[in-house]
């Protein structure tokens, strides 16, 4: 199927879509690949009874990702960066936290970045529906959280081994912090909140930033050249592919 096709069966999932109507839904991090997803799955949905707030930090690949909304009243764009505190005054009912820098480059050249559109980013978005009657917070966190895999299967429940010390630690630490402080946000406020963990996901529209190991697959099958193998390729990896993905936030919003 196409992915469109897969955007549509996303959005014709029997969820309790009511739950949205007439309310505002802010997803930050929209112009990457989940946040992308979710904004493509929303708008699919028929009929769109709900107002939809992308947010993003780069216009010109939010008008390129976005261009067929651009004319629904319905849609929204938010030029907003989550390390700054939110100040657009929007009573949103519903955000979506998707902003992260999520690629391996980026964890090596700017890990203080990393950290802070993580931890800060999350601390300012709940800040923010404290202040403005959210009814619910959904935080995309990461399977990284699980730390340093073994090959054996983990749960829920489990926490692994993650080095403090090492500057590549900048994602998975943020991100654990990130989720106790949303847990800590809805033990002492009693905002809703629910955490999300997805592994690795792939899609098409990742950004020309991604050097994730199937980004680059890609990018090699497209122009031709040889796929370069950086490791032996023997490590187990969790793939999803990112409507599965988007429909189980979206699950995880609504019920």
């Amino acid at each position: 199927m196409t992915y469109q096709t897969y955007i549509l069966q996303t959005a014709s999932t029997p969820l309790p879509w009511e739950e949205l109507r007439g309310k505002r839904i802010l997803i930050t991090g929209a112009t990457g690949l989940i946040g992308g997803c979710l904004v493509d799955v929303l708008m699919a949905h028929h009929p769109i009874f709900y107002e939809v707030y992308a947010s993003g930090r780069n216009v010109i690949r939010a008008r390129k990702k976005f261009a067929p909304y651009v004319h629904n009243p319905q849609f929204h764009f938010l030029k907003y960066d989550v390390t700054t505190p939110l100040t657009c005054h929007i009573p949103f009912d519903y955000i979506i936290d998707a902003a992260s820098g999520a690629s391996p480059n980026i964890y090596n050249s700017d890990p203080v970045g990393v950290m802070r559109s993580n931890f800060l980013g999350t601390d300012h978005l709940l800040d923010y529906g404290v202040h403005n009657e959210l009814k619910k917070f959904v935080y995309v966190s990461s399977g990284e959280v699980y730390g340093e895999g073994t090959g054996t299967i983990f749960h829920e429940t489990d926490s692994g081994f993650v080095d403090p010390t090492l500057f590549r630690s900048c994602y998975p630490s943020s991100k654990r912090a990130s989720e106790t402080l949303c847990v800590s946000y809805a033990h002492q406020y009693g905002i809703e909140v629910s955490i999300a963990r997805p592994s690795h996901i792939y899609g098409p529209h990742f950004t020309e930033s991604d050097n994730r190991v199937y980004a680059q697959f890609i990018r090699n099958t497209l122009h031709g050249d040889d796929i370069l193998m950086k490791s032996t390729g023997s490590q187990y990896r969790s793939w999803c592919f990112v409507a599965d993905c988007a429909s189980a936030i979206l699950f995880i919003l609504l019920k």
